[in-house]
């Protein structure tokens, strides 16, 4: 599906259709992707995807989702997320995400999974800012970042095994495909446009850390710490965690200025 892409919205259809058609498929890989968010998925689970879902907000416009993904569990109501999904450098739109959360709420469903190139500086935080959910909400909100993704997916397949040789294979095809330069999952490539004006003046003895584009840095290189985790738990087939301050998983802002000091 890489070949012929033509522009960041196929990309984005097509990665969205090839990750739903397997977490359908494969369900070790929809366990691995999902238990970090609390749901149950086995052997009995029934999982459904579809792509671009269409719904009406209460305004009358009509928003169309990336996807949805409804997992059933024995005896239990059906636990229905809808997906916005970005790849390349394409960033995620906050205004969107909130169409969704609106929409989740008026169709009873129980949350959003974004799925983008931005990798969050810790879990369980968001990397988009801005995102409206009241609180005494049921809706919640999570992210993936392909890297994340792509790091599952190699633990799944390489070093706890699927026991279903025609789920091996598609969940390899699924690698494949991910791991292609025209797939639009990326892995971390730079330090962000400020890069070279705080290494200059770090150089030079004249970096201020009030410098907004100081914070810009120590954010990602708070972002690139995640990588190296996930990167090191995919060639090692560890689970990877980084060592986080009590503090700094209350206020993640505090950890990005304490970067910079």
């Amino acid at each position: 599906p890489v070949i012929g892409s033509k522009s960041s919205s196929e990309n984005e259809q097509r990665a969205t259709s090839a990750l739903l058609a397997v977490m359908e498929v494969v369900p070790p890989l929809t366990k691995s992707l999902f238990i970090k968010f609390g749901v149950r998925v086995s052997s009995k689970t029934q999982i459904s995807t579809f792509i671009e879902t269409a719904f009406q907000l209460k305004n009358g416009a009509k928003v169309r989702p990336d996807g949805l993904i409804s997992i059933k569990n024995p005896g239990r109501p059906a636990i229905t997320f809808l997906l916005e999904v970005k790849t390349g450098k394409n960033l995620l739109k906050v205004d969107q995400i909130n169409n969704y959360i609106e929409i989740a709420r008026l169709e009873g469903f129980d949350g959003v999974l974004t799925i983008s190139n931005e990798l969050s500086p810790q879990s369980g935080v968001h990397p988009t800012a801005g995102i409206n959910i009241r609180s005494n909400s049921k809706i919640s909100v999570f992210h993936l970042s392909w890297s994340s993704i792509l790091t599952t997916a190699v633990m799944e397949k390489v070093y706890r095994g699927v026991d279903d040789p025609e789920q091996s294979w598609i969940l390899g095809e699924l690698l494949r495909y991910l791991e292609h330069p025209a797939s639009g999952a990326m892995e971390f490539e730079d330090m962000g446009p400020n890069w070279t004006t705080v290494r200059q003046a770090a150089r030079e003895g004249t970096l201020s850390r009030r410098d907004e584009s100081v914070l810009d840095v120590a954010y990602r290189w708070d972002q690139l710490s995640r990588f190296l985790s996930l990167k090191l738990g995919s060639e090692t087939g560890e689970d990877v965690q980084e060592l986080i301050p009590k503090k700094h998983h209350a206020n993640p802002l505090l950890r990005t200025k304490d970067f910079a000091v």
